[in-house]
């Protein structure tokens, strides 16, 4: 804000916009407001834009320029820490000393992933996370595009009914016949009864 000559000149990004210096500070701040209201809307319609690279910093270590990006695209904590510890378990599978040995990320995340579906024996959502970090290793830090990666998949587990049938109850009954399914018998035969 400038005072020049009597006037009241305010700049806001290359505009200036000047009052008399009799104006109220409420009037120029809504003077100014009604001038520089073009400048709440978003410049791209309300629309996410594009995803711009963060170039974390050069001399620190790789896990540290991991948490650094982490940090500035406001991840939550544990998704830092759970992503470190899948990129430092990468690491220690393959045996890497330097930044070269990262070159040629795709066979290395499959053969990584392979190994957490079969020797690990990981459930799939578990490969999954291990993925999903690494894919931002990739992507994030090191700034390089994954072509498509066909690794051995974790197998989902089989869903199983916990509901019994009515023959399967009366059948698990009359097989076991002790003093507390006894006790029990009575109460089933009516809810069978009400529902039948």
């Amino acid at each position: 804000m400038l005072i020049d000559n009597g006037a009241i000149t305010l700049t806001f990004s290359n505009v200036s916009l000047a009052w008399p210096k009799s104006m109220q500070t409420s009037q120029i701040c809504q003077a100014a407001g009604d001038q520089n209201r073009w400048r709440a809307k978003p410049w791209n319609g309300g629309k996410p834009g594009p995803r711009v690279r963060i170039i974390p910093n050069p001399k620190l270590k790789l896990l540290d320029q991991v948490t650094e990006i982490m940090r500035l695209r406001h991840y939550s904590i544990r998704t830092e820490r759970c992503y470190c510890d899948w990129i430092r378990r990468f690491v220690k599978f393959h045996g890497m000393k330097s930044r070269s040995d990262l070159d040629g990320g795709e066979a290395k995340i499959e053969l990584f992933l392979g190994d957490l579906a079969v020797q690990g024996q990981v459930a799939a959502s578990t490969q999954n996370q291990a993925f999903n970090a690494l894919l931002f290793l990739y992507r994030e830090v090191l700034g390089q595009e994954l072509g498509t990666i066909q690794a051995l998949r974790a197998d989902r587990p089989a869903r199983l009914p916990t509901v019994l049938t009515p023959e399967e109850s009366t059948g698990l009954f009359v097989t076991h016949s002790s003093c507390a399914f006894s006790r029990l018998r009575p109460c089933c035969r009516r809810r069978m009864r009400c529902k039948g």
